[in-house]
């Protein structure tokens, strides 16, 4: 998927989050709108869900990496990472390289960027660290 522009790369992540979710038994709601903030809704069991999908990339070190900010474009003298807080409830995010998708609740991810590791640690380190495996769909 590297030679991939970014908007295709998102295609492809958007319909493998929406698949999963399906498989999983999730109605999935689409906006009429474009430019909110969340890609779409998710509702099982009478609780809704807005559903940003995000593109994991390898980091190389046994972790995938995800943004989550985006970048603010809406002032013309500066540019700032603005977050999802308020805007979305979960994050999915879809790995090419593990095939496999993962939710996070907003509450849940740091500011900018977040790591889930799916090799251990090579010094064995255990606390703190973000099991890709606990946030499998």
């Amino acid at each position: 998927m590297n030679s991939m522009n970014t908007h295709r790369k998102g295609d492809i992540s958007e319909a493998k989050v929406l698949a999963r979710f399906v498989e999983l038994g999730y109605v999935v709601l689409m906006p009429f709108n474009q430019g909110l903030r969340y890609d779409f809704v998710v509702e099982k069991d009478d609780i809704f869900q807005r559903v940003q999908v995000k593109t994991a990339r390898d980091m190389g070190n046994g972790c995938i990496k995800f943004n989550t900010s985006s970048l603010d474009l809406s002032s013309e003298t500066e540019r700032m990472s603005r977050d999802y807080v308020g805007d979305i409830d979960i994050f999915a995010v879809y790995s090419p390289d593990t095939d496999a998708v993962y939710v996070l609740k907003i509450e849940d991810v740091p500011f900018a960027a977040c790591y889930l590791r799916i090799e251990p640690t090579q010094n064995g380190q255990t606390k703190g660290i973000r099991w890709a495996a606990d946030y499998e769909l």
